[in-house]
């Protein structure tokens, strides 16, 4: 008898399948293969879950600053030291940071407000020094493509007209021509092309 067509004694099993259901036997080194193939897809999928884990875990870290750490809680509001800050900030769908910025003696973290369709982004300045936590009004145009520069003393946030997802042609041809908006903040004031940004 041909090698290739014997079984060994640990393929039996397989050799009772085969004759029982109809099937072909599956060699013991097949079936060890196929056991190895099915414990390292196992393997993948346990660090696979692992890692998204660690990475919920990361989002969830506190924005660390020279004097305290800012922290977006389940309720998506901003907290400094785990107290809200005065006036609060609560996110639409969700907080994030953008970036955190040395400016001297105090750090500026920008803090992204995720909101609808109707107004995707809207953006805050948050300084944080030893004499503690102080934020500017939301601002911004309300698109989510925005560029931000960090300069020696200043903190610049350019961005595009916004006028929805549902405007005309032409509102959205006339948008397309305005100049972009410049958001500045300098020495604790935020400009907007030059102006003062007042509460909204």
């Amino acid at each position: 008898m041909n090698s290739d067509n014997q079984f060994k004694l640990g393929d039996e099993c397989n050799a009772v399948r085969a004759l029982r259901y109809g099937v072909s036997p599956i060699p013991a080194k097949q079936a060890k293969r196929k056991n190895s193939m099915l414990k390292y897809f196992v393997l993948i999928a346990f660090l696979s879950l692992l890692a998204s884990f660690a990475f919920a875990e990361d989002e969830d870290a506190d924005i660390t600053t020279r004097f305290g750490a800012l922290q977006i809680n389940d309720e998506n509001a901003l907290l400094y030291k785990n107290k809200p800050l005065n006036p609060p900030i609560h996110g639409n769908s969700s907080l994030q940071e953008v970036g955190t910025y040395q400016l001297g003696k105090k750090d500026v973290v920008l803090i992204q407000d995720n909101g609808g369709s109707a107004c995707p982004v809207q953006l805050y300045f948050v300084t944080v020094s030893a004499s503690g936590v102080k934020a500017t009004p939301a601002f911004g145009t309300c698109t989510d493509y925005f560029d931000v520069k960090k300069m020696a003393d200043s903190i610049s946030v350019t961005m595009s007209a916004w006028i929805g997802l549902t405007a005309s042609e032409a509102l959205q041809r006339k948008a397309a021509k305005e100049k972009d908006h410049v958001f500045l903040f300098k020495g604790g004031i935020l400009t907007e092309n030059g102006k003062p940004v007042q509460a909204r």
